[in-house]
This record gives structure tokens, sequence and C-alpha cells, in this order.
């Protein structure tokens, strides 16, 4: 499983795609790299199962150490840190940018409306900190070559 999410950090440069509900995706071109002083959260659903809720605190470490950058994973619902709390210790860390990637495979409710709702939320409240949504890991290009190498790697 861990050669998964590996290919999933090699396949997808997820650091530097956003987008919003309001103006679409925007490219690489368009935002500098990452800075220290940035903060990325990786944004799942979240579950009473305290395994998946492990795998996803696996993977922003191992994204963490790819980038060697802060990666912290965090949850809608059903797993700690929430999201408003993980927004809040990056705050108190002293996070200048805050970017949430959504480990979400579709655009369903959460993407489109609850995710941008609570960012909405803490970026009226801190204003000289910039927290964006970057796009959902589904809508990557990379994830049709990723699914036909597991396809193709099932024998």
């Amino acid at each position: 499983m861990e050669l998964f999410w590996e290919r999933c950090a090699i396949k997808f440069n997820l650091a530097f795609f956003t987008a919003s509900p309001f103006n679409g995706i925007q490219t690489r071109e368009s935002h500098p790299p990452v800075k220290k002083a940035t903060i990325i959260l990786l944004v799942a659903h979240g579950s009473r199962l305290a395994e998946a809720n492990v795998e996803v605190h696996r993977l922003a470490d191992q994204l963490q150490q790819r980038l060697n950058h802060d990666v912290r994973a965090c949850f809608l619902e059903g797993g700690e840190p929430n999201i408003p709390d993980a927004i809040d210790q990056a705050l108190q860390q002293g996070a200048k940018e805050i970017l949430a990637l959504p480990y979400f495979l579709t655009q369903g409710r959460h993407f489109r409306e609850d995710i941008p709702k609570i960012l909405g939320e803490k970026a009226r409240a801190f204003p000289e900190t910039s927290i964006r949504l970057l796009d959902y890991v589904g809508s990557h290009e990379g994830m049709m070559d990723l699914l036909l190498q597991i396809i193709k790697e099932s024998g």
C-alpha cells in the first residue's frame, strides 16, 4: 500500500494547483513555489475507523518528507484535528500562507461547499494570512495514469 501513496506523491505536483468555486483552476505559472512560512493541510473526510485516519496522517508525513516542507493531515469530520483546529495550530506557529489540499476523488458537496465555507470563515477572521483551497486530488490529469498503472500491476 505504501508504494501506491508514493506514486501519488510523485504523479501529482500537488502544491501548485489551486481552484476556487468562483474562478476555476489556476495553473502552476500563477503561483510561486511553496514558501517556508506556508503550511500545507492535507484535508480528508475523516472516518470512525481510526486506521483510516492514521493512513491520512502517514500520507501527510510522506508528502512532508518528499517536499521537505510542513504538511499536516486534518479532517472535515470523524478525525483529529478538524480543519478549523489545524488552521488555528498553523496560525499559532506563524504560518503566513495555508494551502488546503482536499484529499478527495470527486468534487462533491464537501469540496464545493463545506471546505470553502470553513476556509472562508478563517480567511475573514485572519485577513493577514493567505488561506487557499487547492484543487482536489481526483481532478489531476495524472489520476488516469495512476489508475491504469494500478490495473496493469494487478496482473
